[in-house]
């Protein structure tokens, strides 16, 4: 994106507060875009804001609750005259380890963050661009959720279902003028892949993920 072509258009990204999400805010606001950073760690949402610049927002928001999505998606409108994109990147990595030993309740954690928290927001949003005209609406999948790794069942099946769940959206919307595109991102230097260096080297063979780093870059 270049300088101003956003310029005047607003944009919502979930999981703003680190990561791929500021990542995505930064280049959002570069391109003219006046960007909200939600995220369930609100104070670590204003501190990107802050650093990103003058036209970027850090909201507390907790994308399983989808009260709150829908609350957030009403208040960007109201604060900002519109949306225009909306980016469902909030998500976990969940629990490295065999389908068959992983809990009910570690499996319905991650479900209902990567695969809840996407569709409340997606529906929030896109409900919203649909009324206003048209707009964009993107997930943040995997390519996990193309080619499973194993012991990353649960992480694996609902970027699958995201992938799926967005193309529903996007044949639902278009008539609206909405877009919806899902990203599916590999290995990507952040700290939730760095929280799990270790599984990641015991449990998938990558016994160097600086090696790996280096290699994307």
């Amino acid at each position: 994106m270049s300088a101003g072509e956003l310029a005047g258009r607003v944009a919502l990204i979930t999981g703003g507060a680190g990561g791929i999400g500021s990542a995505i805010g930064e280049a959002f606001h570069a391109a003219g875009a006046t960007v909200v950073l939600a995220d369930l760690n609100g104070a670590a949402a204003e501190q990107a804001a802050e650093r990103i610049g003058e036209h970027a927002e850090g909201v507390a928001c907790d994308v399983r609750d989808e009260r709150q999505v829908a609350s957030t998606v009403a208040a960007v409108v109201e604060r900002h005259g519109g949306l225009h994109v909306a980016v469902a990147n909030a998500g976990v990595s969940g629990p490295v380890g065999p389908l068959v030993s992983t809990a009910t309740d570690a499996w319905a954690g991650v479900v209902d963050v990567n695969l809840h928290g996407t569709f409340h927001t997606l529906r929030a949003a896109g409900a919203v661009l649909a009324e206003r005209g048209g707009g964009a609406l993107i997930t943040t999948a995997s390519i996990m959720g193309l080619r499973p790794a194993p012991l990353c069942g649960a992480y694996s099946a609902t970027k699958a279902a995201i992938i799926s769940m967005t193309r529903s959206f996007a044949l639902e919307l278009r008539p609206a003028g909405v877009r919806a595109n899902a990203i599916c991102p590999g290995f990507v230097d952040t700290a939730l892949l760095r929280d799990r260096d270790v599984d990641l080297g015991a449990d998938l063979g990558i016994p160097d993920l600086d090696a790996v780093v280096a290699q994307v870059h």
